[in-house]
C-alpha cells in the first residue's frame, strides 16, 4: 500500500514539475487559451521536482527493503516486494523521468513554405513574445498561430523571446496573429519592422 501511494506521490509531483510546460501544449492542441495559470507554476518547478526526487526515493526504498514475515508456526522469513511492485515503481520511474525531461525536449519543427503562393508575396513578421519558457512553449505558439488561414510559417524561439511568422497578409492581420498568441496567456508585441 504504501509503494502505490508513493507511487502516485511521484507521477503527480513529476507532472505538477512540467505542467508549465506540458498545459500549453494541450490546452493549444484542444484549443482552448488562457494557459497563464500552467506557465505561472514555472517558479514551484524546483520545489515539486524535490517532492518528486524525495516521493521516488521512498518508493525504491519501500520497494526493495527486506521485511520479515512472521509465520504461523513463530519462525521468520525475510521476504522483500512482490513482482508487480517492482515493475510498478520502474514504470513510475521512467514516467517520471519523461516529464521531467519534458521541457527541454526540442518539439519544433522547421515547415518549408507551403501553398499556392510565392514567397515575395508572403510576408514576414517578429512578434517578442513575454512569458515562453521553454521548449513546449514553442510548440504551443506555433500550434496556435498556425491555425490561422493564410499563416505559412512559424518559428517561436523561447531563448529570444520572439516568433517568426510567414503569412499572407490577403487572409490573416498582423493583429490577428498577436491576439491568437495572447490567447496562450503569453504577452506578445508586434514589432515594427516587417520584412
Amino acid at each position: 500500500m504504501k509503494e502505490n501511494l508513493v507511487n502516485i506521490g511521484s507521477v503527480l509531483t513529476a507532472f505538477l514539475a512540467s505542467v508549465c510546460c506540458i498545459g500549453p501544449i494541450v490546452l493549444a492542441a484542444l484549443g482552448l487559451g488562457g494557459v497563464g495559470l500552467a506557465t505561472g507554476l514555472e517558479a514551484y518547478r524546483p520545489y515539486f521536482l524535490t517532492a518528486t526526487v524525495i516521493f521516488l526515493a521512498a518508493g525504491f526504498y519501500f520497494t526493495y527493503r527486506k521485511r520479515e514475515v512472521v509465520c504461523a508456526d513463530g519462525s521468520c522469513e525475510v521476504r522483500g516486494a512482490g513482482k508487480w511492485s517492482k515493475i510498478s515503481l520502474w514504470f513510475v520511474t521512467v514516467l517520471v523521468i519523461f516529464f521531467v525531461a519534458f521541457p527541454y525536449i526540442n518539439w519544433s519543427s522547421d515547415q518549408a513554405v507551403a501553398g499556392g503562393l510565392s514567397s515575395t508575396e508572403l510576408r514576414s513578421i517578429t512578434v517578442s513574445i513575454e512569458g515562453m519558457t521553454c521548449e513546449s512553449c514553442n510548440v504551443a505558439v506555433e500550434t496556435a498561430v498556425k491555425k490561422l488561414d493564410g499563416v505559412q510559417q512559424v518559428t517561436a524561439n523561447f531563448q529570444s523571446g520572439s516568433a517568426q511568422v510567414r503569412f499572407d497578409p490577403q487572409k490573416v492581420k498582423p493583429a490577428q496573429i498577436t491576439g491568437a498568441i495572447d490567447g496562450l496567456g503569453y504577452k506578445s508585441k508586434l514589432h515594427l519592422r516587417e520584412k
